[in-house]
This record gives structure tokens, sequence and C-alpha cells, in this order.
């Protein structure tokens, strides 16, 4: 089965050859329906596709943003080349104006991100915080990534409640997997430090609830914290699984 790889390098040239964004959706919907999860360079492709590719309108637009928002709940970080697309496709359909909010938006998003992630690694915690909670108000949307982060450091802290009421918070019903399991494997990591095993076996088995499936580190974390907590037969029957 092909990877993400080789999927992007289709998406790609079915972009270049001018076909229609449809053809592109197709390959893009054919890699969830395989289990092959998008990455950055997925969504650039996507974006590039419907902005600079045929005439450009409201329909582009709210395509556009759909994948901006689906990006964003997935973890990733609108990066240079995301808005860099973003800029050029506006300045093709005479939109200066719009084209100088997204570039505006490029360094306000990449600043706030960036200072956000300093603090969660400097275990400046109720400074991060206080950022989280002002990012709103700052007209930046609180993605998966910085959630996760936040979610990292609390674990890293020790500070499981604060920890797992964030991955609560950030976890409605139709979530995309990749930050849920990102703070899947933050929370129970979290629970096996402090050697709080039947809490780590509630989240796992939440997840399990939600039809999400364990990825391999998630299965790791947990089969290693039963072992080094002396339940040899949990561990191994976590490993059958």
């Amino acid at each position: 089965m092909p990877g993400v790889l080789s999927c992007n390098a289709i998406l790609d040239a079915v972009i270049r050859c001018k076909k229609p964004v449809r053809f592109a959706e197709e390959v893009f919907e054919e890699m969830i329906r395989n289990g092959i999860s998008p990455n950055v360079f997925t969504y650039n492709i996507l974006i590039r596709g419907f902005l600079l590719g045929g005439e450009f309108g409201e329909d582009r637009m709210k395509e556009t943003n759909e994948v901006l928002q689906e990006m964003s709940w997935e973890g990733f970080i609108p990066d240079e080349v995301t808005y860099d697309t973003l800029v050029n496709g506006h300045c093709k359909d005479g939109n200066l104006h719009q084209a100088l909010v997204s570039h505006a938006e490029m360094v306000w998003n990449g600043l706030l991100q960036t200072s956000l992630r300093g603090l969660c690694e400097h275990s400046r915690l109720a400074e991060a915080c206080h950022l989280f909670q002002e990012m709103p108000s700052a007209g930046v949307t609180r993605d998966g990534s910085a959630y996760t982060m936040l979610i990292y450091a609390y674990c890293r802290e020790g500070d499981i409640k604060k920890a797992f009421h964030l991955h609560d918070e950030m976890v409605p019903e139709g979530l995309p997997s990749i930050c849920y399991l990102l703070s899947v494997v933050a929370l129970i990591k979290g629970f096996c430090m402090k050697g709080l095993m039947n809490e780590a076996d509630r989240v796992f088995e939440t997840m399990l609830q939600r039809n999400r499936n364990p990825d391999e580190a998630a299965y790791n974390v947990i089969i290693h914290g039963h072992r080094r907590g002396g339940n040899i037969q949990k561990a191994y029957d976590l490993y059958k699984w």
C-alpha cells in the first residue's frame, strides 16, 4: 500500500497538470479510506489546488477555509508555504486587502505559537496557560497543536488533573485523530509515571469506546507502565491484543 509520500506525489501531479480539483479531492479521500494520515505537505498541496488552480471565487475560498480548519484540528500549524499560497491566491483574485490580512495572520499566529511552545518547554505553565486563554481574544484559534503542547507540559510536570481537563475540553466527538492520539499518549504516560494504572487503563479503554484505534506509541506506553508496575499478565494481554 502506498504511503503518505506517494500520495502527496500523486496529489501534486494532479494539481500541476491543471486537472480539476475534484480529482485531487478524490485522491485525498482515498488516502483517508486506506488509513493513510495526511501531513502538512498534503494540506498545502490541496490549498494550492483550490487557490491557484482555475477560477477563483466564493466556493473556492469556502473549500480552502475548510481545509485550513481540518489542518488545524489535525494538529498541523500552517507554515510559511501555507501562508505564501494564501497570499498568492488572494493576489491572483485581486483581493490585496485579504492578501495583507493573511500575511499579518502568519506573523501573529507564528509569534503566539512560538511563545506558547517556549513557555511550555521551560515549565512556565502559569504564563503558558494565561497565553492559551488569551488566544481567542487575540484572534487566534486554539487548535489541536496548542492543546497538545499544554497537555504534554502538564503531564511532564505531574499535574495530571489539569492535563486531563484539557484533554476532555479538546476532544469533542468527531475530532480528527492525530491530536487525539497525541493527547492520549501524553495522558497515559503521565498516569503510568505516577503509578496510576487504573486511570491509565480508563483513558486507554475510553479511546477504544470512541472507536479510535490505538497506535503503536499508545500500546508501548501502557504495556511498559504495567510491566514496570509488576502486572506482567496485563502487559502480556495488551501485547497479544
